[in-house]
């Protein structure tokens, strides 16, 4: 590969990952039974505490009218009472953060394990409180392109648009203080 080339598939790589020009506006992501096409894909969004009303009747299982694929996943058995001991008042609550990937760089995009051909990529990432990320992609081929010094305020979801036409899988993994928090893999 010639060094003309070999700099602009590195220039094309870095400018492909970098985020999208000011952050957009927060909107809280809201899902019901019928965004989803499988019993098995809306079993994946069920969370602790069910935030989006997907499990009606509180026995673990989201969606259960919706057909199969089904989760063959067992329901979580029911939290044990948490302790008496109060936590010290000084020691401040631990951020969270969700990152994951979308085919498409809307809000509303949501998450997915695969991505057709051409179609846009993106790597959303949400914290609890401001911080400072870094996206790294492994792509099929062993190379890894990654976006340090991003700048995410509270409850602010922020893309990285992710370009590649390379089929396989691809790994995404967000770190936060040097720390690896979120690694998620999708296909091309």
């Amino acid at each position: 590969m010639t060094v003309k080339r070999t700099l602009a598939f590195l220039i094309f790589a870095v400018t492909a990952i970098c985020a999208i020009p000011g952050p957009p506006t927060a909107r809280a992501l809201d899902y019901d039974c019928s965004d989803f096409s499988s019993q098995a894909q809306a079993q994946e969004y069920l969370l602790p505490g069910d935030p989006y009303r997907l499990d009606a009747d509180h026995d673990g299982i989201a969606c259960e009218d919706l057909p199969c694929p089904c989760s063959s996943a067992q329901p979580a058995p029911p939290p044990s009472p948490p302790a008496a001991v109060a936590p010290p008042a000084e020691e401040e609550p631990e951020p969270t953060f969700q990152a994951y990937v979308a085919c498409g760089l809307s809000s509303y995009a949501p998450r997915a394990a695969s991505c057709p051909h051409r179609s846009r990529v993106g790597a959303f990432f949400r914290s609890s409180e401001d911080v400072e990320y870094e996206v790294c992609i492994h792509f099929p081929g062993g190379r890894e392109i990654c976006a340090a010094n991003q700048q995410a305020a509270a409850g602010t979801l922020y893309v990285n648009k992710v370009t590649s036409n390379i089929v396989g899988r691809h790994k995404v993994i967000w770190f936060v203080s040097g720390r690896r928090i979120v690694r998620y893999f999708w296909r091309r």
